[in-house]
């Protein structure tokens, strides 16, 4: 026999090799129905009549390992015998396959999912919730089945590690699938507009045309939603070149539209002073700088966002740690940016401009730390409010030192201290947020307290959280600081 040969056997004799090994036994049990010392086999013997689809061979092989499996039966004999249950209930109803996995876990591998698209996972993990209950752990393992992660061991051992690393990552969807129909609700249409405009979360690629068609038929049935309308500013933000104009128009209808928020003259100002047009861009800062507050609404958009997500059959873990990672931070840059060219400005007019311009933009970037402090945010934009702070009061200090020495000590002080935050943040960050601390705070603290940790920090003011968290000297003492609540101020 040559080798060619060989290798093209070599499948169909392992086959047969493994059911060698199921076949060879204890020997049949009392009156052929007596089942071995394992849980698979005991789910195996109960939902019997319930497969289908397994040829005469493949039914022995099952009714072997039945009666024969137990605590010596290896994880090769435990896959293939997994194999062949997922393929016997792979046309059972989502309720019965629920039940012999809730039955089963003890001993089920990954092999029994070899049948079932990621639909058919989404089914079962549902019923799994509906019929055994939502505990901790059968949540843990419908978000297993519905990342499709990859894992190895019993499924009951494999939920430890496997299911947090999956619930970071966005699961792919078709993007028929991610669209809307024409009744959604509020949460629906602006959840599916917030992330086809993604890779991560469509097969076929990001698409932000239909994310900004979505949008738009948002607004036209909610107009002036602000939420939608900042959904709307950020796509047209990210792809700037392709929306300019559009980006110009819905920032003009957004100022109308929220008159308290001064964010949209912000974003007005920081594309006229990029085009060299001063006057509008002084003009835009003076209709912004006296507005209580900053905001693009990421937060809102979210929750939102999470909400159309566990609709969709993600977990609720799952839905706010892939949102959380993906929230769209472009405009606060444009803020950053803005503030850095006003800066550059106050140099230009104290030499040559008018008096009341130069008085407005040395103010600008100490006014919008407070405006963007003045609405819930998520950590980066509080770390750039504090970044444009610091220079913003560095910057009055220099401008005050032959003026009010008395004052410009006082500025570069205030300057100090917004830098101190920003390091805190930072240094606080690296140890208390991000992927590695999240799946620390998972294992210690277990489903329910996780939760807990998301709702009121992640999504409730995690800044506040992490500067207290920086005046700690290792992780764990962080635990207790995860089960407050910090209201935002």
């Amino acid at each position: 026999m040559n080798r060619r040969s060989i290798a093209a056997r070599t499948p169909s004799l392992l086959t047969a090799g493994l059911l060698l090994v199921l076949a060879c036994g204890r020997g049949p049990g009392e009156g052929g129905e007596a089942v071995g010392d394992h849980p698979l086999a005991a789910a195996v013997a109960r939902y019997r009549r319930s497969f289908t689809g397994l040829d005469e061979r493949e039914r022995q092989a099952l009714d072997t390992f039945t009666r024969e499996a137990g605590p010596a039966t290896t994880p090769i004999e435990l896959r293939r015998a997994s194999e062949l249950a997922g393929k016997g209930l792979a046309d059972a109803d989502p309720v019965t396959v629920a039940r012999f996995v809730a039955a089963a876990r003890a001993g089920l591998y990954q092999d029994f999912f070899r049948a079932f698209e990621a639909e058919r996972r989404e089914a079962v993990a549902a019923a799994l919730l509906e019929e055994a209950g939502p505990s901790a752990l059968n949540r843990r393992i419908a978000g297993l089945l519905r990342s499709g992660a990859r894992y190895s061991g019993p499924l009951a051992e494999a939920v430890a590690v496997a299911p947090f690393s999956s619930t970071v990552s966005p699961r792919k969807l078709p993007l028929a699938k991610l669209l809307p129909p024409e009744d959604a609700d509020l949460d629906t249409v602006t959840g599916s507009a917030e992330i086809v405009r993604l890779d991560a979360f469509v097969e076929e690629g990001g698409q932000p045309e239909v994310s900004v068609d979505l949008y738009r038929r948002g607004l036209r049935r909610w107009p002036g939603d602000p939420v939608l309308l900042s959904g709307l500013v950020s796509v047209y933000a990210e792809n700037v070149e392709r929306y300019r104009e559009e980006l110009l128009e819905t920032l003009a209808k957004a100022e109308e539209e929220e008159l308290e928020n001064a964010a949209w003259c912000y974003l007005l100002a920081a594309h006229h002073f990029r085009v060299g047009r001063d006057e509008k861009a002084v003009e835009e800062v003076r209709r912004g700088i006296d507005r209580p507050y900053a905001t693009l609404h990421t937060l809102a958009r979210a929750r939102r966002t999470v909400r159309f997500l566990e609709k969709l059959g993600y977990g609720a873990i799952q839905a706010r740690l892939t949102v959380y990672r993906s929230a769209d931070m472009a405009p606060y840059f444009e803020l950053k940016d803005l503030a850095n060219r006003a800066l550059l400005r106050t140099r230009e007019y104290e030499r040559a401009g008018p008096e009341k311009a130069l008085d407005l933009v040395l103010r600008l970037p100490v006014r919008m730390e407070r405006q963007i402090a003045a609405r819930p945010q998520m950590l980066f934009a509080r770390i750039i409010g504090c970044t444009v702070a610091a220079n913003g009061y560095g910057r009055l200090s220099e401008y005050e030192e032959t003026r009010d020495a008395a004052r410009a000590v006082e500025y570069r002080r205030r300057g100090e201290e917004f830098a101190e935050q920003v390091r805190a943040l930072e240094k606080a960050a690296h140890l208390c947020s991000g992927q590695k601390a999240w799946e620390k705070y998972y294992a210690r603290l277990g489903e329910d307290e996780f939760l807990r940790y998301l709702e009121h920090v992640l999504y409730g003011n995690e800044a506040a959280f992490l500067l207290r968290c920086a005046k700690l000297k290792s992780f764990d003492e962080s635990l207790p600081l995860t089960q407050e609540e910090y209201p935002f101020e």
